[in-house]
């Protein structure tokens, strides 16, 4: 049995989206002939704080070794102390000579407060969330790290990102102790359209950082092809060591499937997770909105279903949401809980996606929907997320604009055979079990005739 250490922030029981992939990876490696070491964060460090979920914990091996390590947390008092500097901002006056020797208290300019904002966020970037709010773990964790190298001699080091200070403890361990290096992008980073930093200078420190980590690393493992094929037209010389392997979905998921699709007298679509601005249902509304208002008939035919939090601010959209919600064309429900979450998953009847502007990214929650085998509609257009379910024959997609969303509609009202069940073998194919396969074959490459260094 060959020993890997696995570098992952976020880990089971930690309820995050960055805890399934290496949670699973590390279920099913054993079973490859590889002994996991995790090193992860003590749940009660995590920045910004999350909940804990046990049940992300069923199915890791009993004997699995996991390290779990604290660190210290500064940024919520100085990010206060941010907003306080702000609000003084807003707040401060300076005094005004008149003649005769008197002075009144005038406000500070605007680019004067904006000069002091700026300098300010800069400084607050640098100092507590550059390359990620969870810098502070680096120290403590290295130091984790190089007690497990000196106890177990591991054979290979995987690090997974983000947070991509995850990716650089890994770097510095291949380059102490020249041992192999695979690292794990779960999303892009100096290209992440989510993230953006307050200076250029900080931009170009991260891309340096990326193309360090690349450089050192023995492979790089993407999570869409898509994030994989950037990487290699950015790292020609690396192109041979980049390889994809997505995301997937626990083999026990299945059992929340049917054989059968759902009965229904209408056509029923359902979102499930948080929508928020990134995220717009407003051309959905619309598309509603036309469909109801010219043919009510028609709209009487059909539901869609939000479960999760609402954090739309939109005037326009909320106020289209109440309009549908008075039609009995849309019904929106607060946060459940996973269990029954993945219940009314199993039972729907198209499952929704909305994302927009991430070409190179997919959301996690793609993958449980495709272990439900139903059919998918995807609101977003162009990107890793429509073509992985074109490629795999899982649903429909089409750009988030109002008309396109009224012909698609349109379509699956007037022919309801156009919703078939996903491919089983289309389905498997995102197995966890099935994508780890892929990963020892990775460790299996970079391990063959290796020469450690040091």
């Amino acid at each position: 049995m060959r020993h890997v250490l696995v570098i992952a922030y976020y880990f089971p029981p930690v309820a995050a989206s960055g805890s399934v992939r290496p949670g699973a990876f590390s279920t099913y490696l054993p079973e490859l002939g590889w002994a996991p070491t995790v090193v992860t964060v003590d749940g009660s460090a995590v920045d910004p704080p999350l909940s804990e979920d046990q049940s992300l914990c069923d199915g890791l091996p009993s004997d699995l070794h996991v390290v779990r390590v604290g660190h210290m947390n500064p940024n919520q008092t100085l990010l206060r102390a941010r907003d306080w500097v702000y609000a003084l901002c807003g707040r401060q006056q300076s005094v005004v000579n008149q003649p005769g020797g008197g002075g009144v208290l005038a406000p500070v300019r605007r680019t004067e407060r904006s000069v002091i904002r700026r300098v300010f966020s800069q400084l607050l970037d640098r100092v507590l969330i550059f390359p990620d709010p969870q810098k502070f773990w680096r120290a403590p964790a290295l130091r984790a790290c190089e007690q497990i190298i000196k106890e177990r001699c591991p054979d290979v080091i995987l690090a997974t990102g983000g947070p991509w200070t995850s990716l650089l403890i890994g770097k510095t361990l291949s380059d102490r102790h020249g041992i192999p290096f695979v690292a794990d992008f779960r999303d892009p980073w100096a290209t992440n359209p989510y993230l953006t930093y307050s200076s250029p200078r900080l931009q170009r420190r991260a891309e340096l950082m990326e193309a360090e980590v690349c450089a050192r690393a023995a492979a790089v493992i993407a999570n869409t092809e898509e994030l994989a094929e950037s990487f290699r037209a950015k790292y020609p010389h690396r192109a041979d060591r980049v390889v994809a392997i997505t995301n997937g979905f626990d083999a026990s998921l299945l059992r929340q499937t049917s054989a059968s699709e759902p009965v229904t007298s209408r056509l029923e679509v359902t979102h499930f997770g948080t929508v928020y601005v990134k995220r717009s249902p407003l051309p959905l509304f619309q598309a509603l909105t036309k469909i109801a208002s010219e043919q009510p008939d028609l709209s009487r035919q059909l539901g869609v279903n939000f479960t999760g939090e609402w954090e739309i601010q939109d005037p326009l959209c909320n106020q289209l949401a109440r309009k549908l919600e008075q039609r009995g064309i849309l019904n929106r429900e607060a946060r459940i809980d996973r269990a029954e979450c993945l219940s009314r998953m199993a039972s729907a009847q198209v499952l929704l996606v909305l994302q927009e502007g991430t070409p190179m990214q997919i959301p996690a929650k793609l993958y449980e929907y495709i272990a439900m085998r139903r059919p998918l509609v995807i609101l977003g257009g162009i990107g890793a997320t429509a073509n992985l379910v074109q490629e795999h024959h899982l649903g429909f997609c089409c750009a988030n604009e109002s008309g396109e969303i009224e012909s698609l509609l349109r379509r699956m009202l007037d022919d309801p055979s156009l919703l078939k069940m996903p491919n089983q073998s289309a389905v498997m194919s995102f197995k966890y079990q099935t994508l780890t396969n892929r990963l020892a074959a990775v460790f299996e490459n970079v391990c063959s005739g290796v020469t450690r260094e040091g």
